[in-house]
């Protein structure tokens, strides 16, 4: 009998740990942070204090914490590391993600979140829930947000591997809500839903919404401070069984009543919200003898341009590799890159290269300014840099005229890799390449400062500091327009200015369209070209005294914030758009020639090859090419 009682027992107990153990692998709770803006100092550090204290004494009732972007105003190391600071204090092990306030205005190239947090993505198992967390940009430039190709491929691969079984619950966390502002988010729902996906956790607009993600549900949690005066917060995500909850919660303050309560895997969850509908991927009407190809889509995403010369190609990528190929031709006539080789670089690189005499030069943001051979990849120079590479360079013969990352402005014998000369008057990240002519080399940077020195000595001409203050207003990201007379830029401020080339002084200044920082030149420079916020493209005298509009051409795209140079080929304009969209304008009226769509990314830059040829990439990861009929 007692035999009997005790076997009783211990099933007894064996049945209670497997129901404890099946409650605790379906329940969690999650420490829900988002939109931090943390500066030292600042009223958003002092408020992350106050929530560590109180997240410090609760941190037996969290299983781990998420953080989804914008940690900081500007992503500079100081701040990041105030950040990782306030987030270590948190009691509870914390997951982070960058936002656009990171990866778009970052001093680093991106790199210290790598440093810090290992990654810009996340993937882990809690019990029966698998999570998995990316970055969504935009990356080193104004731009709609954009999940990187390799990112996808990964979110793809890791949800094989860990949530086939439809019994695992995904929970998804990023920065950008998938929908409209995040440019390739039909990319991103096509993979979500393969798997048992049962809810999205974003920040970015600074407020509580329930989203419709393209029939999975979304959650937008409140960030950290909502105005100067209401108290700090944060959310906290609860499931329990089949129900999932968002609970805001102020500093102070014991949880209340959720935000919201759905029953996962129910579609009532989504009763009543709309979802985006998924923009066109592709087309438009090309005249007859237009023809565009993609020629590579590169697996990886694409934040430079390529350069070409004597029949090769080399372009670099957000894996950190440099590819040198061979432009070749197929069977219908279409070209095609044969991979010569490949270097990797530790970090993504956004630079565009160059390719002079038998080399490629590269920047990263190792703080590098490398050469390699054209034959094999191999290293035949290399220059330490104040700070990380994330600019372009001009090349003019032998020399290359370019950025060290921040600081120091140089003349280099592309053959040896030794300085002709070196201009440190600058405080600030270069990332625009400069412009050259008539003997004066002008480039920006986001120092609030345009400079002019004498191309062969590199002696200063002058410094323009005019524009609107504020770094983020500065011309650090437009290659200047240079005529016989004048220097003219355009800016974030959203001014167009003529500065007299000789001496430095504005001649004039102007707001009449939208203009930001797209600017392309005729081959005197005697007519500045200017893509605007709303879609024109205007072409405006170099040369006069006064602001003077020669022509105003309309592309159709709505509203364009994203730096893609202007290219003047011929006798017509190719201007690139956040979505896909290449227009192609009339350089003499501003007449649209035609529009092609070819996917939903921005195009970065045009590069004519000489073969009555226009290349183009594409944050997405695209080469292409277009090439007019003889």
């Amino acid at each position: 009998m007692r035999a009997h009682f005790i076997r009783f027992v211990f099933q007894l107990a064996l049945v209670l740990v497997s129901v404890q153990c099946c409650f605790a692998s379906d329940s969690v709770r999650i420490l829900f942070l988002t939109d931090t803006h943390i500066v030292p100092g600042n009223q958003h550090e002092r408020a992350m204090a106050r929530i560590a204290e109180e997240t410090q004494r609760d941190k037996d009732t969290y299983d781990f914490a998420v953080v989804t972007g914008d940690l900081t105003n500007a992503g500079s190391k100081e701040e990041l590391l105030a950040a990782k600071r306030c987030f270590d204090a948190l009691g509870v092990k914390c997951y982070v993600l960058p936002g656009n306030h990171e990866t778009c205005w970052s001093e680093d190239a991106c790199r210290v979140i790598i440093d810090l947090w290992g990654d810009d993505r996340f993937e882990f198992r809690h019990g029966n829930f698998y999570c998995i967390g990316f970055s969504t940009g935009p990356y080193m430039k104004m731009g709609h947000g954009h999940v990187k190709a390799e990112d996808i491929h990964w979110l793809d691969q890791k949800l094989q591997e860990n949530a086939s079984d439809p019994e695992t619950k995904v929970l998804v966390f990023a920065h950008y809500p998938l929908r409209g502002d995040l440019g390739n988010w039909p990319d991103v729902t096509a993979v979500l839903k393969k798997y048992n996906v049962v809810a999205v956790f974003c920040g970015h607009e600074h407020r509580l919404v329930r989203f419709n993600f393209d029939s999975i549900p979304g959650f937008m949690g409140r960030p950290l401070l909502r105005g100067a005066n209401d108290p700090p917060g944060y959310n906290v995500i609860e499931i329990k069984g089949d129900q999932l909850s968002l609970y805001p919660r102020e500093y102070g303050q014991p949880q209340g009543a959720p935000f919201a309560t759905i029953t996962m895997g129910d579609p009532e969850a989504l009763r009543g919200l709309p979802s985006d509908t998924p923009p066109a991927t592709s087309g438009g009407k090309l005249p007859d003898d237009v023809t565009v190809t993609i020629v590579r889509e590169d697996g990886a995403s694409i934040f430079g341009g390529v350069a070409i010369r004597d029949g090769h190609l080399a372009y670099a990528n957000s894996l950190g590799e440099l590819k040198y190929c061979k432009i070749e031709t197929d069977a219908n006539g279409n070209p095609v890159l044969e991979d010569r080789w490949k270097n990797s670089f530790k970090y993504s690189i956004y630079s565009t290269p160059v390719i002079a005499s038998d080399r490629v030069i590269i920047g990263t943001p190792d703080n590098e300014l490398v050469a390699l051979a054209v034959t094999n990849g191999r290293q035949r120079w290399r220059i330490e840099t104040p700070g990380p590479v994330s600019g372009d360079f001009l090349l003019d013969g032998n020399d290359l005229y370019a950025g060290l990352g921040r600081d120091e402005f140089c003349k280099i014998d592309v053959r040896t890799g030794q300085k002709h000369w070196s201009y440190r008057g600058v405080n600030g990240r270069f990332q625009a390449a400069p412009a050259l002519r008539y003997g004066t080399v002008a480039f920006g940077a986001w120092s609030e400062r345009l400079y002019a020195l004498d191309a062969a000595t590199g002696e200063e001409k002058w410094v323009w500091r005019g524009g609107r203050p504020g770094i983020l207003h500065s011309p650090g990201n437009v290659i200047p327009v240079i005529s016989e007379s004048q220097v003219v830029i355009v800016a974030p401020d959203r001014f167009m200015t003529a500065i007299d080339r000789k001496t430095g002084r504005v001649i004039w200044r102007d707001n009449t369209f939208t203009v930001r920082e797209s600017m392309g030149t005729s081959p005197d420079g005697r007519i500045a070209y200017a893509k605007t916020m709303n879609g024109r493209v205007i072409a405006v005298s170099a040369v006069s005294d006064k602001f003077e509009l020669l022509w105003e051409g309309n592309t159709g795209i709505e509203y364009d914030h994203v730096a893609c140079p202007l290219l003047l080929h011929g006798t017509m304009i190719y201007h690139g758009s956040p979505k896909g969209d290449i227009t192609v304008l009339d350089a003499a009226t501003g007449t649209r020639l035609w529009t092609y769509k070819l996917g939903n990314s921005a195009v970065n830059r045009f590069t004519p090859d000489g073969e009555n040829r226009v290349w183009f990439t594409m944050i997405d990861g695209k080469i292409g090419c277009i090439e007019m009929a003889r």
